[in-house]
């Protein structure tokens, strides 16, 4: 902003300075499309400035664990719904029913609480193809699934029921 206000590329920013803002204060705005050239600029910028420190300091983000991880599993058999296999191989991993207490999702995640996370075979759940595992305390992890997780969370949550999957009756671990 501070580039901005020095160039006299203004807009008022009532709310969040967002689009909405954006738009209303088009009509009293000055220069306002510099603002967009801007935003673009430092996107630009931002990216090669972190791209270069993750690259350089080696930081760990989603997918670029210290360990090495494991080989997938095997896919699922002609006629399995992947899903269930999925939900079926972390439930095991997860120390089955008497560790698990809540399976929750957010939009790529898996929200778990498990009575002790050190009973948790995370090389197994990684193993499902998933990007990463990261466990919180000792009650609480999650699973990085991806845009699927609420088709595995359900397939999960009826497992810990013992609602019947796939055709077959669920486990009951």
């Amino acid at each position: 902003m501070a580039i901005a206000a020095a160039m006299d590329w203004m807009s008022g920013f009532n709310f969040s300075a967002g689009l909405v803002d954006f738009v209303l204060g088009w009509p009293l705005a000055t220069k306002p499309y510099m603002l967009i050239v801007q935003g673009l600029v430092f996107a630009v910028i931002y990216y090669f400035v972190f791209d270069f420190a993750i690259r350089k300091f080696n930081l760990m983000t989603p997918g670029r664990e210290a360990e090495e991880v494991a080989a997938v599993d095997e896919a699922p058999a002609a006629g399995e719904d992947k899903y269930i296999t999925m939900a079926s191989r972390i439930y095991a991993a997860l120390g089955g029913a008497s560790n698990v207490k809540s399976i929750e999702n957010c939009t790529t995640r898996l929200r778990l609480v498990v009575n002790d996370t050190s009973l948790v075979d995370q090389d197994a759940i990684k193993k499902t193809g998933v990007p990463a595992v990261k466990v919180l305390d000792k009650t609480n992890l999650q699973v990085i699934v991806g845009t699927d997780v609420q088709f595995v969370a359900d397939a999960m949550n009826d497992i810990a029921k013992g609602v019947t999957v796939g055709g077959d009756a669920a486990p009951k671990a």
